[in-house]
């Protein structure tokens, strides 16, 4: 395993350990799923591309619109459902 794939992988394993709280994104301290992410994405590329809206748990969000997901989409490339996940590569 090489280039970013490596990186990301590399990246998320330092953050084992690290407990859930929700909308937190602090390695050691707290993340959810999505703080997670974002802790990656500043490790490797510094600050982060946009705000993260307030979210709530269960993503099941009071307006019905998923704001989250539309900016995951204006960030992360779409594969298809067949293709094979590479290392580093993020699956919603």
């Amino acid at each position: 395993m090489s280039g970013i794939g490596a990186e990301v992988v590399a990246e998320a394993r330092r953050w084992l350990g690290t407990p859930y709280v929700h909308q937190a994104s602090q390695r050691g301290a707290g993340c959810d799923c999505l703080g997670l992410l974002r802790g990656i994405w500043r490790a490797l590329h510094g600050s982060e591309p946009e705000p993260i809206p307030p979210y709530t748990m269960d993503w099941a969000e009071p307006a019905r619109e998923e704001r989250l997901w539309h900016a995951a989409r204006r960030h992360l490339l779409p594969r298809p459902a067949d293709e094979a996940l590479a290392p580093g590569e993020v699956l919603l």
